[in-house]
């Protein structure tokens, strides 16, 4: 049995990244038809030998990691134009560490970089102006990001060293940061998704306990 990496939806269209063996994966970047219940056809030169993974669609844009096949982390984060059929690396890997391709949502995409001590810090990257800002972190380590399209961050802020210790579930637009929860130690967030509602964003998010049996769950919070 094979392993699969589910990004966001956009429309009828899904990103995915997909590995034929769960004992030595190789991802590649996969979108799927929703309507027509099919794979569609990706531009040559997304997927390579490497793995790509951690997908996400918004628009013209997609974003994604790619990594040395058969490792755990990305070592950059690229982003696909569709319409002039371009690809820009966004971000390497600092040496010993890794980075994440988390989303894109209009004009914004927000990816991960982690030091080899595991100190994490998110960023935004701003589309339409080429710029790049470090989402606040006071000493600790910031990851999983997620951002809707009007650039609002909702991240974790945690420890780079104990799972579940003071982890909160952030926001971010510019200013100061917010804080939205406040997690009991010994809970952990995981990947986020924030979707843009008539009423307001809702940020769905992976609680884990962190725990012997590291139970997980999909909760959603209003942003």
């Amino acid at each position: 049995m094979g392993t699969i990496d589910i990004g966001g939806p956009l429309g009828n269209v899904m990103a995915y990244a997909s590995s034929p063996s769960q004992s030595s994966p190789r991802y590649d970047v996969r979108l799927w038809d929703l309507v027509g219940k099919a794979d569609l056809p990706l531009p040559a030169g997304i997927n390579t030998a490497k793995d790509e993974e951690n997908p996400s669609l918004s628009g013209d844009y997609l974003l994604f990691g790619r990594a040395p096949r058969a490792t755990t982390f990305s070592q950059r984060v690229l982003l696909y134009r569709f319409s002039t059929d371009t690809t820009v690396t966004l971000v390497e890997a600092p040496a010993g560490g890794n980075v994440t391709a988390n989303a894109v949502a209009g004009d914004w995409a927000v990816y991960t970089v982690c030091r080899a001590n595991w100190v994490c810090n998110v960023f935004r990257y701003q589309l339409s102006t080429d710029q790049t800002v470090k989402v606040p972190n006071p000493n600790r380590a910031t990851y999983w990001p997620t951002v809707t399209t009007d650039g609002t961050v909702y991240y974790a802020l945690g420890s780079p060293d104990f799972c579940g210790f003071h982890t909160k579930l952030m926001r971010w637009n510019g200013g100061a940061a917010t804080a939205l929860y406040a997690f009991p130690n010994g809970i952990e967030l995981g990947q986020m998704s924030g979707v843009d509602e008539g009423a307001g964003p809702i940020v769905y998010f992976a609680r884990v306990d962190c725990g012997a049996n590291a139970k997980f769950g999909i909760w959603q919070i209003e942003g």
